[in-house]
């Protein structure tokens, strides 16, 4: 891993954390399988299918997904209070975030088990 990519992603095998367009740091929390089945219906389309095509509109989802839990209580997840729309997800990067959309992705899937 290069430098300027510790500095966008980094983290343990049980936590990671990203940096946005401002450099503040933000953590991103566990996929549970009721994450998973609205990224299929956002998406449309499957992560089993073995002909899936990643674009960025999914990583930026993924993203939300993960993020808008951020310093949320248990309740307020179970209630789904969440504080930050997917646009408001989207808004705190920029386009550095393809270069490590792979790395990111990975730690999504790696830090929901």
């Amino acid at each position: 891993m290069n430098s300027e990519l510790r500095t966008l992603v980094k983290g343990t095998p049980d936590k990671c954390v990203i940096l946005d367009r401002h450099g503040k740091e933000h953590t991103l929390a566990p996929l549970t399988l009721s994450d998973l089945v609205e990224y299929e219906d956002e998406i449309g389309m499957s992560l089993l299918n073995r002909e899936y095509e990643f674009k960025m509109t999914h990583l930026a989802y993924l993203l939300y997904l993960s993020l808008r839990k951020e310093g949320l209580s248990s309740d307020e997840l179970s209630k789904r209070k969440y504080r930050v729309d997917k646009h408001g997800v989207y808004d705190l990067f920029d386009l550095k975030i393809f270069k490590d959309a792979g790395v990111i992705f990975t730690d999504i899937i790696r830090i929901s088990g």
